[in-house]
């Protein structure tokens, strides 16, 4: 079996370089490479047609017909983006950009081999470009897209991660780290898809199911609270005044307590009600979003006594927590379990137990855990011992039980790897070998070993916020996924664009380009932001 993991050192670059020596920097050329690059970038409408005058003033560029060609894939016309891809390799055959292009090409119809016709049998930059030791990022980047693009086609796409993270080593520079960091986390990403796509082919992925429904309250009425504030949580999205903040939490904290309780309830008495209000109305953040609120300030409150409430709502099937949870449970709401908590790990322990539970709503705990033993040093044996009671109940447990859950077993591997807990390496291997757990992101027993080992940092402390900045986080995200939302309008015969993305093949500048912006299209014709796609 070949092995492509091998990298010869070279270095790596940030800034302009001329691969010829004795060529001499152009500043109107330049200047036509940026312009091109935007109207590439943006699939700008007739973009062709300015790209096409930019060649015929400089007939003998590499890098506008690169754009040129760049441009055709963008915006669908696949015959042209091809020809001009033959155009640019025959023009200019020692020009890696139309190397890459080519190379490609031709694998994405099936004919992963033909990488070695371009690139060599070793895929080693040195070695294509003998009389250099200096590359561009951009260069590097795109080079190791396309042996990526190879090695995944070929069964051998742990070898590309290997490859990139001894890059990593030899960077230099911050932005040269930043952009290999990405790529790193764009491989890993892919890895654990294919990961997941072949347990879900060999039918190893053990998902509870989410059997306990809400026992709802025909025509139930809506609670009657001791404050008329209390209401407001109906009637108030996350844009809540500082008014209101100021005045509920001065209520008398028992009594809103209590009715932070009839609000938790009425999620559940009501559950038909608010259901069927959503499906004749639509979803109102003002109007339904009172299960939420409840939730942060009970946090707030620190309301200890508000815990096995909380549990309840968290024990149900997956339809209901995502009406009123949705986009909460993995990112929020831990810090609101973590303080009303108060260390009851037995409590959330016995959690952990109960079988049918959203795989979400568990993996909370493990972070409320983790979160206590590095806010609170002290404790962190206590929470070692917390993740092995939990570790071992699973394995004594079968797949009748209810319980198993592969992907919440691997993350909470995830999140016991910062404690750094050694002593758990044995049950953690009997895990693996009873196939229990999903390995997609630490695929088998030894890469959970050799993270938990070296104290890989998958999570870290996180902060606790308040509730006003809590909403604040909220609103902010929000309004970064409003932003996100594309901004091309293609019609649906526009197939092609939406087709596997070819590597984007930049071209190494004669002056440092501008970088693709993270809110641009992403030059893979997605029709997403680029930070939300390929970035």
């Amino acid at each position: 079996m070949v092995d492509f993991t091998e990298i010869l050192p070279f270095q790596i670059t940030d800034q302009p370089i001329a691969t010829d020596p004795s060529e001499a920097i152009n500043e109107e050329l330049a200047e036509l490479q940026q312009e091109s690059h935007h109207i590439m970038m943006e699939g700008s409408r007739r973009g062709d047609r300015i790209i096409k005058k930019y060649i015929q003033r400089f007939p003998n560029d590499p890098v506008l017909k690169n754009h040129l060609c760049n441009w055709y894939g963008q915006v669908g016309k696949e015959s042209h983006y091809v020809s001009m891809l033959k155009k640019i390799f025959e023009d200019h055959p020692d020009y890696l950009f139309g190397k890459l292009g080519i190379a490609s090409h031709y694998m994405a119809k099936g004919k992963p081999e033909t990488i070695f016709d371009y690139f060599g049998k070793d895929l080693q930059l040195p070695k294509l470009f003998p009389d250099r030791n200096l590359f561009h990022i951009s260069e590097v980047i795109n080079f190791e897209m396309v042996v990526r693009q190879y090695l995944f086609m070929v069964g051998k796409g742990e070898q590309s991660l290997a490859r990139q993270r001894k890059l990593l080593k030899m960077a230099s520079t911050d932005y040269v780290i930043g952009e290999l960091e990405e790529l790193i986390s764009q491989t890993e990403s892919m890895l654990m898809s294919l990961r997941m796509e072949r347990l879900i082919e060999k039918q190893l992925l053990v998902t509870p199911a989410n059997v306990l429904s809400p026992k709802q309250k025909r025509n139930a009425a809506p609670p009657k609270f001791h404050h008329q504030e209390t209401q407001w949580l109906y009637e108030t999205g996350f844009a809540m005044s500082d008014e209101k903040f100021d005045s509920l939490l001065a209520l008398p904290a028992a009594t809103f307590i209590e009715d932070l309780r009839l609000v938790m309830q009425d999620s559940i008495d009501r559950y038909g009600f608010f259901l069927e209000e959503v499906e004749k109305n639509g979803w109102d953040e003002e109007r339904h979003s009172f299960l939420v609120h409840a939730f942060f300030f009970a946090g707030q409150l620190q309301a200890s006594s508000l815990l096995h409430t909380m549990l309840e709502i968290m024990s149900y099937d997956d339809d209901f927590l995502n009406f009123y949870l949705e986009g909460f449970l993995q990112d929020e709401l831990w810090a609101a379990i973590y303080k009303v908590s108060a260390g009851s790990l037995e409590t959330l322990q016995g959690f952990m137990r109960l079988p049918g539970i959203y795989t979400h709503c568990k993996s909370v705990m493990g972070t409320v855990v983790q979160q206590i033993a590095l806010h609170h040093p002290d404790g962190r044996q206590e929470c070692i011992e917390w993740f092995s009671e939990v570790f071992h109940f699973f394995t004594d447990a079968s797949t009748d039980d209810n319980v198993i859950d592969s992907a919440l077993l691997e993350l909470l591997v995830v999140k016991a790897v910062p404690l750094e807990p050694v002593a758990l390496l044995p049950v953690i291997k009997r895990l693996y070998d009873q196939e229990y757990v999903a390995g997609i992101a630490l695929p088998n027993y030894e890469a959970a070993a050799q993270a938990i080992r070296e104290g890989a940092d998958y999570e870290e402390k996180k902060e606790l916020p308040d509730i006003r900045a809590s909403y604040q986080y909220i609103l902010e995200e929000q309004e970064t996924l409003e932003d996100d939302e594309p901004e091309w309008d293609f019609s649906e015969d526009d197939e092609s664009l939406f087709d596997w993305p070819q590597p984007q093949i930049e071209s190494a500048p004669v002056r440092t380009e501008p970088k693709v912006g993270r809110n641009s299209p992403c030059p893979c014709g997605s029709g997403k932001k680029y930070k939300k796609c390929c970035g």
